[in-house]
């Protein structure tokens, strides 16, 4: 990684408050090149070798209906609607089939549990729902319940989206 490319990474990881799952020693790193400026970072990383460090490769952040979410949702919504065989535009739509809304349950759970992406941010990605609907999907898995019940169809296609993720 470039230090063009760290410094983005920086960047996008503050501007999208999303700085849980690092390891203090990282953490240090990123507060060093976000606060006290990317060259005095530049000179610190200079003066060290990185290898000895060992940093993270941080996660890609892209922009989706003004909302700051990893890169590779979009990959993750299209590989929900194939296994559904729906459009990948029914997730986010206000429709009710039964397709759609075991579709957006399953995304909301792994983005959930993923990415531990907040309910307001979750529900403002597929279609401006309120966070109480997305706790409810939540609470649906926890419980089992509804289309989450043991031994449903939806845990294996929710495990494939799971375990086939970059």
């Amino acid at each position: 990684m470039t230090l063009k490319e760290f410094r983005q990474q920086i960047k996008l990881r503050y501007t999208a408050n999303v700085y849980e799952n690092v390891s203090d020693r990282d953490r240090k790193f990123y507060r060093l090149g976000f606060k006290s400026g990317y060259k005095l970072a530049k000179q610190f990383f200079k003066s060290r070798s990185l290898k000895q460090y060992n940093i993270k490769e941080v996660i890609k952040y892209v922009t989706i209906n003004d909302i700051i979410v990893p890169e590779n949702v979009k990959n993750i919504i299209s590989a929900i609607a194939n296994q559904l065989s729906i459009d990948p535009n029914q997730i986010t739509a206000k429709t009710r089939m039964q397709s759609a809304v075991i579709a957006r349950s399953i995304l909301i759970n792994v983005l959930r549990d993923k990415y531990k992406m907040s309910f307001e941010k979750i529900g403002a990605l597929i279609g401006k729902r309120d966070h109480t609907t997305i706790m409810h999907h939540v609470n649906m898995k926890i419980k089992k319940e509804h289309f989450w019940q043991p031994n449903d169809i939806i845990w294996s296609r929710y495990y494939y989206i799971i375990d086939n993720l970059k």
